[in-house]
């Protein structure tokens, strides 16, 4: 697919100190390349799928695995293809009965649910990955100086493990070391970014 990048190593977890529910996609080198916020529902969907439970509830990757058998259709591939204030947007490709092509447009935690389960390819554009790292009107915010527990755990990091978290988390703890005048903390996050 032109423009897009395939993800196929990835990992669904806590973010280390904000304990949002989150989807981290890797490179061949285990370096977090996109880390993909996701809610509860779907959170708890991934690990239904990876560990083969059932629920009360029915889980919105059976909704949809419903919806395409009813249309007598293939999942094809899911493509993050937006990035608007924080929330990435999927597109989930598939064919109907007469093998025709035909899309949907979700949040991507919830379009990421289905294609784990299904499986598919998942991809995401360079336009989006480029904005979860360097646009900073769009970019996912993962900490908040309200957020105390969050702030008080990454805080307390060295500058070594505050290198290992991604450029883009860096500059936000950057940002609010400077603006609570933090100065010891923002010495020590540029040290990070250095290394």
């Amino acid at each position: 697919m032109d423009g897009e990048i395939r993800l196929t190593t990835y990992e669904v977890s806590l973010h280390e100190t904000t304990n949002m529910r989150c989807v981290s996609f890797y490179d061949d080198d285990r370096k977090t390349i996109l880390t993909v916020p996701v809610g509860m529902y779907a959170a708890s969907t991934f690990f239904k799928c990876h560990f083969k439970q059932s629920g009360r509830t029915e889980p919105v990757h059976r909704m949809f695995a419903r919806m395409t058998e009813s249309l007598g259709g293939t999942l094809r591939a899911l493509v993050i293809d937006g990035l608007r204030k924080g929330t990435f947007y999927a597109t989930i490709y598939f064919t109907d009965h007469e093998d025709s092509e035909c899309s949907i447009r979700l949040f991507a935690g919830d379009a990421l649910a289905i294609a784990f389960n299904a499986p598919c390819e998942v991809y995401v554009r360079e336009s989006v990955l480029d904005a979860a790292q360097n646009d900073r009107e769009n970019r996912v915010q993962w900490y908040s100086s309200d957020n105390e527990d969050a702030m008080k755990t990454v805080r307390a990091y060295s500058a070594g493990k505050l290198g290992a978290l991604p450029g883009n988390e860096l500059e936000q703890l950057l940002e609010i070391a400077t603006e609570t005048e933090d100065f010891e903390f923002a010495a020590r996050i540029k040290k990070a970014m250095t290394v």
